[in-house]
C-alpha cells in the first residue's frame, strides 16, 4: 500500500492480509448500516483504501467516484444524499470558499484527518452548512491507520485530534532526547497498536528509521491535555528554528488569519546568516480588503 511517508517521498508500506483484516475491524467510522457514504480519494493509498473497504465492512452503502473535484464532489452528495463522508482538509477549504452555498443538508456526520485544519475552517464550515456532527482523526499508514478520534466538536470546536482508540497506543517524547513528555509539553507523536506495518517494500533503512522496538515515530509535533485530549502542531521537518528558537509556522498562521483582512497565510522558513532562519509569512488578502505588511506584523506580534 502506497503511504505518503513520514521520513520523506512514497513507499510501499507492507500489510499481511490477516494484519490489514484486523485493521478493517478497528477502523470503524459511523457504525450505523443506514448510511450511505462516499469513497473519492485514491485506493493506492491507506485513507482512499480504508475508508472504502469500513464502509462496505459496517454495511453502509457506498458511491465511489473514480475522479474528484470539489463540483463533482458537490454534485455526488447532493445526487446521492450522502450522509455520512470523510472529508481532507483540503475539501473542507474549498467548499467554505465557495461563494454559494450547495445543498449539504443531508450530511449527518463529515470526519476530517491526514492533516492539520485550520480552526477557522472548521468553524466556519460547521456553521455554514449546519453540520450535526464533526470528528476530526489522526493516525498514518504504517501504525495501522487511525491512533486517535474526537467526540462531537459541533458544539464546541477546541480542534482536538481526540482520544487514543481502543487497541491502540501513543505519547509525546523529546524528539532529541527520547524522553517521555507530560500533558502539554510539544513533542514528536510515537504510536503503536496490534496492526502495524511489516516494513516498506525494500526499504529497509527507511523502516529503521521509523519504526523502532514496536512504535511508529511520526514525524509529527503534538501534544496532550490534562484529559489525555491530543493535539496536532505540526510536522518536525516544518519546525522554524530562528536564533535558536523552535516554533511551528502554523502557529503564526492561525494568528495571522484572524486579521479581518486576510484570506489565508503560509509561513516558511527562509534561511538567514545570523539568525539560523526567519520566518516569512505569504499572504493572500479578501476582496476589497487591504492591509499593509507592517499592519500584519503588529497584528501578530500583538498577539
Amino acid at each position: 500500500m502506497e503511504s505518503s511517508g513520514t521520513t520523506g517521498p512514497a513507499k510501499g508500506a507492507i500489510f499481511s492480509h490477516r494484519t490489514f483484516v484486523k485493521i478493517l475491524t478497528r477502523n470503524i467510522f459511523f457504525q450505523n448500516r443506514s448510511l450511505i457514504t462516499c469513497a473519492y480519494t485514491p485506493i493506492a493509498h491507506g485513507s482512499g483504501l480504508v475508508t472504502f473497504l469500513v464502509s462496505l465492512v459496517e454495511g453502509s452503502i457506498v458511491v465511489s467516484l473514480k475522479r474528484t473535484n470539489v463540483e463533482q464532489l458537490i454534485c455526488a452528495i447532493e445526487k446521492y444524499k450522502i450522509t455520512s463522508i470523510f472529508l481532507a482538509p483540503y475539501y473542507l477549504t474549498c467548499l467554505t470558499k465557495l461563494d454559494y452555498v450547495p445543498d449539504l443538508s443531508s450530511l449527518q456526520s463529515v470526519v476530517t484527518g491526514a492533516s492539520k485544519l485550520s480552526s477557522n475552517i472548521a468553524k466556519t464550515f460547521i456553521k455554514k452548512f449546519s453540520i450535526p456532527e464533526f470528528r476530526q482523526t489522526y493516525g498514518c499508514t504504517e501504525v495501522g491507520f487511525i491512533v486517535t478520534s474526537s467526540h462531537n466538536l459541533c458544539e464546541k470546536f477546541n480542534n482536538t485530534i481526540g482520544k487514543i482508540r481502543p487497541y491502540m497506543k501513543a505519547k509525546i517524547i523529546d524528539p532529541e532526547t527520547g524522553k517521555l513528555l507530560g500533558p502539554y509539553q510539544k513533542g514528536e507523536i510515537v504510536a503503536t497498536g496490534p496492526s502495524p506495518f511489516d516494513g516498506y517494500h525494500d526499504q529497509p533503512e527507511w523502516t529503521e528509521a521509523i519504526f523502532k522496538d514496536g512504535w511508529v515515530y511520526t514525524g509529527d509535533i503534538g501534544y496532550y491535555d490534562e484529559e489525555e485530549n491530543f493535539y496536532i502542531v505540526d510536522r518536525i521537518k516544518d519546525i522554524i528554528k530562528q536564533n535558536s528558537f523552535g516554533f511551528s509556522p502554523s502557529d503564526v498562521e492561525e494568528v495571522l488569519i484572524q486579521h479581518e483582512a486576510v484570506e489565508e497565510a503560509v509561513v516558511v522558513g527562509i534561511p538567514d546568516k545570523e539568525a539560523g532562519e526567519v520566518a516569512h509569512a505569504f499572504i493572500v488578502l479578501k476582496p476589497e480588503i487591504s492591509a499593509e505588511a507592517e499592519d500584519l506584523k503588529n497584528f501578530a506580534n500583538g498577539k
